[in-house]
């Protein structure tokens, strides 16, 4: 649809020509100018395709210049959320790992004051965890270890934790959490055993059998 007004301004009769034929462009004032007499409108409509054509392209290139910066702020959005994945999610592992080794920790010396408390009333070390009632799992789901080895049963000197130089690390009992992985062996070397949360030394050590 077009729409036409005229003006008179400063001797020069203006006519404003409002344009409603491209969705793309919406409803636009066109000013064309006649001097001094009224032109007939053919003639100024090739002025008239012109200013369409050059609104239509400014508008066109205005549209794929925000459409570009929206792709370029989404890639950027996409690449930060990358980093902080990369760098919170093996942090949020780690924390939930230093979080459980100290609950298996305190878990490993109340488990400690049983069996000692077990000890002073019955003068032998439990043969089983079971014998003091414990009956939890560790924090990644699995029964804690146990072997009694002061009084324990034959055979049982092979089953003893040792350290990286194959030393038994307790003459008492062993008291161990299998850790992460849920695997164990009996030497802190084996590759299954680093992640173990462990009782040495008689109970002076309590912690990662990586760092014993």
């Amino acid at each position: 649809m077009i729409t036409t007004r005229e003006k008179l301004s400063a001797g020069r009769r203006l006519v404003f020509i409002k344009i409603s034929l491209m969705p793309f462009i919406g409803d636009k004032w066109l000013i064309l100018p006649f001097i001094r007499r009224k032109v007939h409108f053919v003639r100024f409509l090739p002025i008239l395709i012109s200013k369409l054509m050059s609104r239509g392209n400014l508008m066109m290139t205005n549209a794929r210049k925000h459409a570009g910066m929206t792709v370029i702020e989404l890639l950027l959005v996409m690449v930060i959320m990358g980093i902080l994945t990369a760098v919170a999610v093996p942090a949020y592992n780690n924390y939930t790992d230093r979080i459980r080794v100290s609950n298996a920790i305190t878990d490993i010396m109340t488990i400690q004051v049983m069996i000692d408390q077990f000890f002073n009333d019955t003068g032998a070390w439990p043969d089983s965890l079971a014998d003091i009632g414990v009956d939890w799992d560790d924090p990644y789901g699995n029964p804690y270890g146990y072997l009694r080895i002061d009084g324990g049963p034959p055979g049982s000197e092979g089953l003893q934790r040792k350290d990286h130089n194959l030393v038994p690390v307790n003459s008492d009992y062993d008291l161990y959490s299998s850790g992460k992985d849920g695997g164990s062996q009996p030497a802190f070397s084996s590759q299954q055993s680093r992640d173990d949360i462990v009782r040495a030394q008689n109970g002076a050590y309590m912690g990662l059998a990586s760092e014993y």
